[in-house]
């Protein structure tokens, strides 16, 4: 190998552990809003939290899964083989705030190195939901809207 392609393989990582620095420092801003040690730790961006129009808000959560909670999100989504390595799932929904209302927007599941495994996209296929008490989406609702 010569020294210029070491030079430019030494570039490149450096750039790869550049960005995984960044992505371990924007992984530290999400806030921890339910912790459950037998399943998952769910948590949202704040610097997601967007209003879209009056009432309306979108933020992006993420769901990172125990050993246990891995294998019950695998259950339910059928144990597909490009899954195994699932660590977390991020979500993008959108609030609301008034009505008590959620929309999913985009699911991604990642694997333990954050890359992507399998993303969908739902904007304007998912029905509005009501958002019920002592829920994750109830605990994220009072997170990210202003209640009087």
């Amino acid at each position: 190998m010569t020294i210029k392609r070491h030079i430019s393989a030494l570039a490149i990582t450096t750039v790869m552990m550049a960005m995984a620095t960044l992505s371990l420092a924007a992984d530290s801003s999400w806030e921890i809003i339910d912790d459950n040690p037998a399943a998952s730790t769910y948590s949202y961006d704040p610097a997601s939290v967007a209003e879209t129009e009056e009432g309306l808000v979108t933020v992006r959560t993420r769901v990172v899964y125990t050993d246990e909670g891995k294998a019950d999100a695998l259950d339910t989504i059928g144990n597909p083989v490009d899954f195994k390595d699932l660590t977390s799932t991020d979500f993008l929904y959108t609030i609301n705030c008034p009505d008590g209302l959620s929309r999913l927007e985009k699911v991604i599941h990642r694997n333990g190195n954050g890359e992507i495994i399998k993303e969908y996209s739902l904007a304007g296929k998912t029905p509005w939901t009501e958002i019920e008490g002592e829920t994750r989406m109830s605990l994220l609702r009072e997170a990210v809207c202003d209640q009087p």
